[in-house]
């Protein structure tokens, strides 16, 4: 009786260390399932890692990062996102660039024109040239018939004795006077002064037309230069890009 009292105990206290283990422990009284981490693990099969925050499996102690929203990133992954916005950034603008330089070609020609157009040098230099020009009608104007006319009018308070040269009496009166004249002159001989003033006006106007044919063709030069060296930058780019 002792000993069937001892068996029966014996098999109550296995009985509850089976009941109290885990399920899936591999040395309690039910075999591991076959989705379970010690089931795989004791087939030799690979063991999946659900994803949760960057923390360690518990298994296999692989780490790994949440793909879930709000989810921390590590630095390699903050790094990947920081490249790949910056490319994107470029991209846009070399297309926005190249975009805008397609609308704006223009040939030598038409930068020529530009340039003669609108370049201050030159328009100051044209106006000089221009009020030169004027300067020799204006040199020759003394050559020119003169033609002056005079008009006065007044009006003066006088006695009436002194304005007929009688003795009728002290009384005054109020007169009205006016003046009236032209006159003509022609300028025949001046020892060459003006002819000279003209001779020096013209020179003045020659040097001055000259000066802007000068600012005009360096005007030219400036652009033809700028723009050949813009070509020349523009193939050195290619070049070193397709390096």
């Amino acid at each position: 009786m002792a000993s069937a009292a001892g068996a029966l105990r014996a098999v109550d206290f296995e009985g509850s260390r089976r009941r109290d283990r885990p399920r899936n422990d591999p040395a309690g009284g039910s075999p591991p399932s076959h989705g379970s981490v010690a089931g795989n693990a004791a087939r030799g099969a690979s063991v999946p890692c659900r994803p949760r925050h960057a923390r360690r499996c518990c298994s296999c102690g692989n780490r790994f990062v949440s793909s879930r929203r709000g989810g921390r990133h590590t630095g390699g992954d903050r790094a990947e996102a920081t490249v790949r916005t910056i490319t994107a950034v470029t991209a846009l603008c070399l297309t926005l660039v190249r975009s805008v330089h397609a609308e704006t070609v223009r040939t030598l020609a038409d930068c020529i024109e530009l340039a003669l157009r609108h370049h201050p040098a030159l328009q100051a230099s044209s106006a000089r040239a221009r009020a030169a020009q004027q300067r020799i009608r204006q040199a020759a104007a003394p050559f020119l018939p003169q033609v002056d006319a005079t008009y006065s009018a007044n009006r003066r308070n006088t006695s009436v004795a002194a304005r007929t040269g009688t003795t009728l009496g002290t009384a005054t009166q109020t007169f009205n006077f006016f003046n009236t004249g032209v006159s003509f002159s022609q300028l025949l001989f001046d020892f060459g002064q003006t002819l000279h003033a003209i001779r020096a006006a013209q020179a003045n106007a020659d040097a001055a037309a000259a000066d802007l044919a000068s600012q005009r063709e360096q005007v030219i030069f400036g652009v033809k230069q700028a723009y050949f060296a813009l070509l020349t930058a523009q193939q050195l780019h290619q070049v070193a890009e397709e390096a």
